[in-house]
């Protein structure tokens, strides 16, 4: 799944040094800005049927999340975690598909590690820890009333996941509160966040 020419890569999050490209869709390049003797490398990923274009779908961006690991979004609806340490370069640690079509963007939140795709079929937030959807955060497309989804970031904080579509609005889901206390005496008050479950939001 990889292609390399020069000595084996290692890659951490914490040095930024290491720019990474996405190259037309089809791979990312990735390349140590401070050290002229190493060569770029491609990293590249699993070939469909037919030999020749990734059986993912094309690359729609990407993101550095833990220690050498990068998370990949693809067209195909498909989210990955591939490595990029020395000892096993190129290995995909999780694969799954999250969108019965499409994906056309998704964003990172290191805070919470979770990540927000947006498909054909809404939008998911995935726990980067199991790679499992967490279904109880399903953004339904009725909740998006004009437009396409054209751009989606959470705050720095993971408190706020904002979506920005074709038509011009701007879409604010609070994503995580705060716990909010008070004390008097031998009393404590607590506002506490639950997320609504699937019924509740119907």
């Amino acid at each position: 799944t990889y292609n390399k020419t020069s000595a084996i890569y290692n890659k951490s999050t914490n040095d930024d040094n290491v720019v990474s490209a996405n190259l037309n869709g089809k791979s990312l390049l990735l390349y140590n800005i401070m050290d002229e003797k190493e060569d770029p490398m491609e990293l590249t990923f699993a070939t469909g049927d037919n030999g020749r274009s990734c059986k993912y779908g094309d690359v729609i961006s990407h993101h550095w999340f833990e220690e050498g690991l990068l998370l990949v979004g693809f067209s195909g609806g498909y989210l990955l975690s591939v490595s990029t340490n020395s000892h096993d370069l190129g290995e995909e640690k999780y694969a799954r598909k999250f969108h019965q079509n499409n994906l056309t963007a998704f964003t990172y939140n290191r805070s919470l590690q979770r990540a927000a795709s947006v498909g054909d079929d809404g939008i998911r937030i995935i726990d980067i820890r199991d790679f499992n959807e967490c279904k109880n955060e399903y953004i339904i497309p009725e909740d998006i009333e004009n437009g396409r989804v054209c751009n989606i970031e959470w705050s720095p904080d993971g408190q706020i996941l904002t979506i920005a579509t074709t038509a011009g609005n701007i879409y604010n889901f609070l994503a995580k509160m705060s716990i909010l206390y008070s004390s008097y005496q031998n009393n404590i008050g607590c506002l506490l966040y639950t997320s609504p479950s699937p019924r509740d939001r119907q």
